[in-house]
């Protein structure tokens, strides 16, 4: 969509969300008001939150975010369990960053097929 891979996951096993495949990101990051959602379902809670954590921008810029551990993060029919992510400002997109993507065991963009392929092996 508009040039970038976007993949539709399910976040905490309840919470549907569209994100945008960031491999330059460090970690996955959840919109604040999707954070506020999932708190509001119960499906977030401040036992889950780990703290801040400085993160820099491509253009060099700093950000602090809150970091936080995602229960689960399902994509398709298979589930990533305890993933880090980050929450980012209001109105910002999902990122599947880092810390989702160096957990799979592969994953490649197919320029042909216009595709993302990706492999989960073990137990997540």
């Amino acid at each position: 969509m508009g040039g970038v891979f976007v993949l539709p996951a399910v976040i905490n096993g309840g919470t549907k969300s569209y994100f945008i495949v960031d491999s330059g990101a460090a970690n996955v990051q959840i919109p604040e008001e999707v954070a506020e959602e999932m708190k509001r379902a119960g499906t977030l809670a401040e036992s889950d939150f780990l703290g801040q954590r400085r993160f820099t921008l491509a253009d060099g810029s700093g950000l602090q975010q809150r970091v936080f551990r995602l229960k689960s993060l399902q994509i398709g029919d298979r589930t990533m369990e305890n993933v880090l992510a980050a929450v980012g400002a209001p109105r910002s997109r999902a990122l599947l960053g880092q810390s989702f993507l160096r957990r799979l065991s592969w994953w490649k963009i197919d320029n042909v097929k216009n595709a993302m392929e990706f492999e989960f092996t073990g137990s997540f």
